[in-house]
């Protein structure tokens, strides 16, 4: 057992750190890429942030650095989850299924928890690549602060969008997971799924789900506009 959960653990801190770090500092390459090819339609009207020149002078490293740092910390906190990934692997049927969803005891033992540590690492790459392209886009070109308020080049709109898009469907997944913690619910008398819980948030639940694909969808298209409506429209119908 020690063997298996040092390489299960080894496995995992390599893997996601990994994929952590290609994922935010590809975004952040190809942030540069697309600043530089951006027009500065707005030079005339920009506010002056001193502190950009400093920033982009040393951008490269400080990214590198960056993701360099992130991705350690994020594949030890990944390693640190190796008996859920363990669980997962050898994962058995109890022949019990739950009233609720009609699935098997044990997916709720074994698999469920590995889908919310997958579900919580592509999340944090997700968020850390918009704020590592923002960045990238403010110093170089792509984003710029004018008296009108920020302003997007296409390109970098385009990219932006896009992460933004695949964070709202992945919300979605959020409350998909979330109906499965229903039936662990300590809001009624005892213990499990309420007469609300079943009628009430669930319903709210699978609804919420649907908007937040719509909403990816809105915000995916906006990114092809310069205006934003669809855009606010999506994020507002999950908002109210």
């Amino acid at each position: 057992l020690f063997t298996r959960s040092f390489f299960a653990e080894i496995w995992l801190t390599f893997v996601f750190g990994a994929v952590f770090f290609v994922g935010v500092y590809g975004n952040a390459l190809l942030a540069r890429a697309l600043a530089r090819r951006s027009p500065h339609l707005f030079v005339q009207n920009l506010f002056e942030i001193p502190q950009l020149d400093m920033l982009r002078s040393g951008l490269r490293w400080i990214l590198l650095a960056g993701s360099l740092v992130l991705s350690y910390l994020v594949g030890t906190w990944a390693g640190g989850q190796w008996d859920i990934y363990l669980r997962q692997q050898n994962a058995v049927e109890f022949g019990i299924t739950d009233p609720l969803f009609g699935r098997d005891i044990g997916f709720y033992f074994f698999t469920l928890p590995f889908y919310q540590f997958l579900y919580s690492f592509v999340v944090t790459l997700l968020v850390f690549s918009f704020v590592a392209s923002l960045l990238v886009y403010l110093a170089e070109g792509g984003l710029w602060i004018t008296p009108r308020g920020p302003e997007l080049g296409k390109k970098a709109r385009l990219h932006l969008f896009s992460l933004a898009a695949v964070f709202l469907l992945l919300w979605g997944v959020h409350y998909r997971l979330e109906l499965f913690d229903l039936l662990f619910s300590t809001r009624g008398i005892v213990s499990g799924a309420s007469y609300a819980d079943v009628h009430v948030e669930m319903p709210a639940l699978k609804l919420l789900t649907y908007l937040s694909a719509v909403a990816g969808l809105l915000v995916l298209v906006s990114g092809f506009q310069q205006k934003y409506r669809l855009a606010w429209l999506g994020i507002g119908s999950l908002v109210v």
